[in-house]
């Protein structure tokens, strides 16, 4: 029998889906003392020996930790002797931090010594863990589009090039990703590029663009691989122009990096056409086509599943381009189903709570617009004396 032993983090994740079906517990250490709360700890995890120092000698954290192992052993006994193969275990914490991650840590520990076999995932780590810190050197706008849900504002004018207040969209978009410590971009195009080419040439931001030219379109996946140079051996960011959101990419890189995935994609539960089915341990596991009614599953889901909207950005390993078959034109989408169908991972970071749009429509450019506008209202107000 294996015991599964997870932490977690209440401010980001709800507590866990059981992925068997086997049953099990979620432990709330909120209750116990935090070292969190402590400067000389904050850099630190349930995996130091500062933290650990700290918890162990508080009688409560002893006192609870011995409750909870002795009601997983016992259920453990029951389990392996009515020969089921499957348990699960969470505890979580404020941060998914320090609390939590000691007492998964001390549990696999004691299981382990019962003669139990375990494996131990921390879901935040990929939020304290300095191994996943580097940040995201490069990325890729796909801007080739011809933007005619936007018309007739993109008769004269390239999507990338409409502007959000006085800015435009793709500056937008790049900062973003600058800010994300991106260095370089690559832009591909198509109609009117020579005026997006023009722009970033003439561009006042502190980034080196590259773009891309597509005398004919090739679709995302087309996109894709046409730039298979511009790579070399770190993940990068794939980034819709007409998108525009405020997730926090440092996070969906670091995500990316612990993930070990090919690909990791920004999802939302929000109203959509298609939707990507998504597990409960995140694993992307197929497409729901909901206008037509259809689910398309490349994968076995493990627990129960959930239909999450595309919000435009992905995280891409370049390993990527050893695997692409398809030529010409084509959808990255049915690259990544196919992907998944020959066992590839493919992760979904979830963004529920963030401003989302999709500005390549008039109401989505409109919804756009006020907020950039009311979020440099509130940054300037911040800055005023009081």
């Amino acid at each position: 029998m294996i015991v599964s032993i997870y932490s977690f983090g209440f401010n980001y994740s709800h507590t866990l889906e059981d992925p068997h079906g086997h049953g099990g517990y979620v432990f709330d250490c909120r209750g116990l003392p935090n070292p969190g709360r402590q400067k000389e700890f904050q850099e630190y995890s349930g995996l130091d020996k500062p933290v650990v120092d700290y918890l162990e000698v508080c009688p409560e954290v002893h006192r609870f930790y011995h409750l909870t192992l002795e009601l997983v052993k016992s259920h453990c006994e029951a389990f392996s002797a009515r020969g089921f193969e499957h348990l699960t275990v969470s505890y979580g914490c404020t941060g998914g931090q320090h609390r939590s991650v000691y007492m998964a840590e001390r549990m696999k520990r004691d299981l382990a010594l019962a003669g139990f076999e375990t494996d131990c995932i921390h879901k935040e780590r990929f939020r304290w863990d300095i191994a996943f810190a580097q940040p995201c050197r490069k990325a890729f706008i796909l801007a080739a589009g011809l933007g005619t849900r936007l018309l007739p504002l993109t008769k004269e004018v390239p999507k990338a090039l409409i502007k959000m207040g006085e800015e435009a969209v793709i500056d937008v978009v790049s900062k973003k990703l600058i800010e994300a410590g991106v260095k370089e971009i690559a832009v591909n195009t198509h109609y009117l590029s020579e005026q997006v080419e023009t722009h970033l040439k003439n561009t006042h931001l502190n980034c080196n663009f590259t773009t891309v030219h597509e005398p004919e379109l090739l679709d995302t996946g087309g996109g894709l691989k046409n730039t298979e140079g511009f790579w070399g051996s770190e993940p990068f960011f794939i980034h819709n122009v007409d998108i525009i959101n405020e997730t926090d990419l440092k996070s969906v890189y670091r995500y990316h990096l612990a993930s070990k995935s090919m690909v990791t994609l920004v999802l939302q539960e929000r109203l959509s056409t298609n939707y990507f089915v998504i597990d409960s341990i995140n694993i992307v596991c197929g497409l729901y086509y909901s206008q037509k009614g259809l689910i398309d599953i490349r994968r076995q889901t493990k627990g129960p599943v959930r239909y999450l909207a595309f919000s435009g950005v992905h995280v891409i390993s370049p390993e990527i381009f050893k695997e692409i078959k398809e030529t010409g034109k084509f959808s990255i989408i049915s690259l990544y189903l196919r992907l998944i169908e020959e066992g590839f991972l493919i992760s979904a970071y979830i963004d529920n709570d963030k401003f989302f749009a999709d500005i390549g429509n008039p109401e989505g450019l409109k919804k756009a617009v006020e907020w950039l506008s009311e979020s440099k209202s509130c940054i300037f107000s911040s800055k005023s004396p009081v």
